[in-house]
């Protein structure tokens, strides 16, 4: 399995110190890694690359507490997103690999190549 399985790309991760307008904001999300890695690849697919960086900062933040499935996902996501093109698609491969029916991934897969 790779090296990339359980670590998120830091452009996607959320920011260590937190604003201080945004501490009294609750940190859970209302929609899933998986929603918010759509949303984010849907919003990047459109060339809207700053709602897609913040979308993918929420699903990382959201995947943190999600099964792996969630989290490979919502990385292959934040690769794609960074510019990490082949670093996108060996990690979607290998998803693939054991996901088959990840529609979201198969779609940055074939974006990536």
């Amino acid at each position: 399995m790779s090296t990339l399985c359980g670590r998120l790309s830091a452009t996607c991760k959320p920011p260590d110190r937190v604003p201080a307008h945004t501490r009294d904001v609750p940190n859970d999300d209302p929609l899933s890694a998986h929603e918010l890695a759509v949303l984010a690849w849907e919003a990047f697919t459109h060339n809207h690359v700053a709602d897609a960086a913040s979308l993918a900062s929420r699903a990382s933040r959201s995947a943190a507490s999600s099964p792996r499935h969630d989290r490979q996902e919502v990385e292959v996501v934040c690769l794609a997103i960074t510019g990490a093109s082949e670093r996108a698609y060996g990690l979607a491969s290998e998803h693939l690999d054991e996901f088959p029916d990840d529609d979201l991934v198969r779609r940055v897969k074939e974006a990536s190549h």
